[in-house]
C-alpha cells in the first residue's frame, strides 16, 4: 500500500495521541489506537519486529553460552 505525505502526518498525530493518552490516568494508549483505527497495524508491526529481534537475541545468547561454558 502506497502512503502519501498526508497519511504519514495522520499516523504521526495518532502516535502523539497514543503517547499523550498514557499520561492521563484511566486512559489507555491501546484504547486510543483502537479508536483511531491503527490498533491492528500497530500489533502487526510490533509482532513482526519482535519476532525477528527475539530470534537474533536468542541465537546470540546461545552462542555466548557455548563460548563461555567450561565443558
Amino acid at each position: 500500500m502506497q502512503r502519501s505525505f498526508f497519511d504519514y502526518i495522520l499516523i504521526t498525530l495518532k502516535g502523539l495521541a497514543i503517547g499523550a493518552a498514557d499520561v492521563v490516568p484511566g486512559v489507555s494508549g491501546g484504547t486510543i489506537a483502537f479508536i483511531s483505527g491503527i490498533y491492528e497495524e500497530l500489533l502487526t508491526s510490533i509482532n513482526k519486529n519482535k519476532s525477528k529481534g527475539f530470534k537474533n537475541t536468542r541465537h546470540r545468547r546461545f552462542l555466548f553460552l557455548l563460548e563461555n561454558n567450561q565443558w
